[in-house]
């Protein structure tokens, strides 16, 4: 073969090798390309802190009545005649459901995220106003004011489900404790007249959460939540009833319902 054929031969086969390789490096290239875009970065662990602002539902004071009873003036026979003295009349235990609107919510937490868990301690505080009372079942019978106050203390755990995108929903609960006090509320309780609801005591404090958070960095976020919080073992005292003087009341479990906007953010 001629040199010059060898040449054009030789260059040919080069050509081709080259363009092979490049077309293989190019393909690489752009396949790493894609699977860095399409793989999700892992998430940050470390401290982060959050506030989330909302709205405590209405929710309902169901509180029950030790038995009492009502003292009753003894009655002037006239004529000069000693008065007659009446005997107490006893009163079995009375239901009574005190009522409250929608109110103000707001929450803080300093926590610790891990991969897909968190560990935080919450201070929470609600408020709301007291609407009206129920009466041993019979309806809205009685007039009512004051509101109800709501601080309370958790540890919290939650679990990040993981989608490989932006949006995290989440699952979580905690246990705590709990300080419920009524402020100025007064009720008109037909037949016992207008009574003051007055107490403020510390009890446990359980709750269960729900909600999904949107990763606006690889450092902060943003969250839309639902939180139902449960207060056993709250007592009260219903003071100054006309002729009665002060009762104590038992209450049931309360259940608090709220829906939470935050932020967080991680440091």
């Amino acid at each position: 073969m001629a040199p010059s054929r060898l040449v054009r031969s030789g260059l040919r086969s080069f050509g081709r090798c080259a363009l092979g390789a490049f077309s293989l490096g190019a393909f690489s290239l752009v396949a790493t390309s894609a699977q860095a875009q399409t793989a999700p970065s892992p998430k940050p662990t470390g401290w982060y802190g959050s506030i989330s602002p909302g709205a405590g539902f209405g929710y309902s004071v169901d509180i029950e009545s030790e038995s009492f009873e009502i003292e009753v003036d003894p009655i002037d026979p006239g004529f000069g005649l000693p008065p007659i003295v009446v005997a107490p009349i006893p009163v079995e235990p009375i239901d009574i459901s005190v009522k409250t609107d929608t109110g103000f919510a707001i929450s803080g937490a300093l926590g610790y995220q891990f991969r897909d868990a968190r560990a935080e301690l919450e201070l929470s505080y609600n408020r709301n106003n007291v609407s009206g009372v129920d009466t041993d079942g019979f309806g809205n019978l009685a007039n009512a004011s004051g509101r109800f106050d709501v601080w309370s203390l958790s540890a919290n755990g939650y679990y990040d489900i993981p989608t490989g995108t932006a949006f995290r929903p989440y699952i979580g609960g905690g246990v705590g404790i709990a300080r419920l006090t009524a402020d100025d509320v007064n009720v008109g309780v037909p037949a016992l007249g207008t009574a003051s609801l007055d107490g403020s005591g510390i009890s446990a404090i359980f709750q269960a959460k729900a909600g999904l958070a949107y990763d606006i960095s690889p450092n902060a976020s943003v969250f839309l939540g639902y939180r139902l919080q449960g207060l056993p073992g709250q007592n009260f005292t219903v003071a100054d009833i006309e002729n009665v003087g002060d009762v104590d009341f038992d209450a049931n479990t309360i259940l608090i319902h709220s829906l939470q906007l935050g932020g967080a953010w991680r440091f």
